[in-house]
This record gives C-alpha cells, sequence and structure tokens, in this order.
C-alpha cells in the first residue's frame, strides 16, 4: 500500500489546515473527516450521495458522544467543484486507483494543472511530482480491493497545491521527512 504510514492524509490536514471549513467529497463512512474532527478549529461538511453509505456516515457520528454534531454536517448530493476549486484555490487531497477508475492517475492531475495546480505524492518518505508516478509498477492491484494484492510500493494518495501558493508547498514539504524530489521519474 501507499506505505508512508509515519505520513497520513489527516496528518497532513491536520498540519496545513488551520481553522475552517473542511470540504469532504465522496465522504463515504467518514474516516478522513472524522479524523479531522481532532482539531477544534475545523468544520466538516460531507459529501456523501449513496444512501446506505451516509446512513453508516450519520450512524457513526450520532453514535460517538466525542463528535461535536454541530461542526460536522452530511449533505446527500454528489458535487461537481470546477468553479469552487478555481474560486478558493483549496489543498486538494484525493486517492486515485487505476482499478476503480481507469485513466484516473492522468486525468485528474490534467484537470487540476489545467486550475492551475501541481501534484504530489508521497513515496519512501520523499514528496514527488506526480509526473515522476511510474503507473505500471506504483498502479498495480488486484480488482478486488480485499484480496491484498498491491503492488509495491502502491501509491494512491495524491496531494494539489495551487502554484500561488508556494509557502503551501513548503508547508507540505517540511511535514516530509525526506523533503522534495525533483528527481527524474525514471529514477523511482
Amino acid at each position: 500500500m501507499s506505505g508512508d504510514k509515519l505520513i497520513s492524509e489527516s496528518r497532513i490536514h491536520l498540519a496545513l489546515d488551520g481553522p475552517g471549513q473542511v470540504v469532504d467529497v465522496g465522504a463515504h463512512v467518514g474516516t478522513f473527516s472524522l479524523a479531522l474532527m481532532q482539531n477544534p478549529g475545523i468544520r466538516v461538511l460531507a459529501f456523501e450521495p449513496l444512501p446506505w453509505v451516509r446512513g453508516d456516515l450519520v450512524a457513526r457520528i450520532h453514535g460517538d458522544p466525542d463528535i461535536p454534531r454541530r461542526r460536522f454536517r452530511v449533505l446527500p448530493y454528489a458535487l461537481g467543484a470546477r468553479d469552487t476549486i478555481a474560486r478558493c484555490r483549496p489543498f486538494i487531497s484525493c486517492e486515485l486507483e487505476e482499478r476503480h477508475a481507469e485513466g484516473c492517475t492522468w486525468a485528474v492531475p490534467a484537470y487540476l494543472d489545467a486550475l492551475g495546480y501541481d501534484g504530489y505524492f508521497i513515496h519512501e518518505e520523499q514528496l514527488h511530482p506526480v509526473s515522476a508516478l511510474l503507473r505500471p509498477r506504483m498502479q498495480r492491484a488486484s480488482e478486488s480491493p480485499g484480496s491484498g494484492e498491491y503492488s509495491d510500493p502502491y501509491i494512491f494518495e495524491f496531494y494539489f497545491i495551487h502554484r500561488s501558493q508556494p509557502g503551501r508547498l513548503q508547508d507540505l514539504v517540511d511535514l516530509v521527512p525526506g523533503g522534495y524530489e525533483r528527481a527524474d521519474p525514471g529514477g523511482l
């Protein structure tokens, strides 16, 4: 799997997102959003269109007395965000897996590049540009997620930072023990 457990997606968000609103698009059962609730200044707006999954998320929220429900709202919608992304330029993290959506590791970075974003991933405790992703070697997995058959490494967490925010890139680099590797993609 994406190895780098010391550098989790939620840890990165807790460090980079100050007080304010976090929008979790495709919240599923809230694993990511609920981890962010550790930061008392964060409010979560979770979008989950699938009723049975949204029901599980709501049950988790209501079943946990440590989750302040006034700071966590679940909406039953899918979300198209192009205008919001272009206007607000948020820090974006997402999971992209070719086995679920063929071409997504090309299409999503290209889409966000057109909106002014650069993409990154973490491998061996270093930050790399998304152009260094060797898809045939780093995105091999069984069609069945439960099988546990993955390439090593299996890279699926990606981070996107708007080019107008170099300070945010430096904040991300500072979180990664090995810093930023600008090496030729053939070197991974």
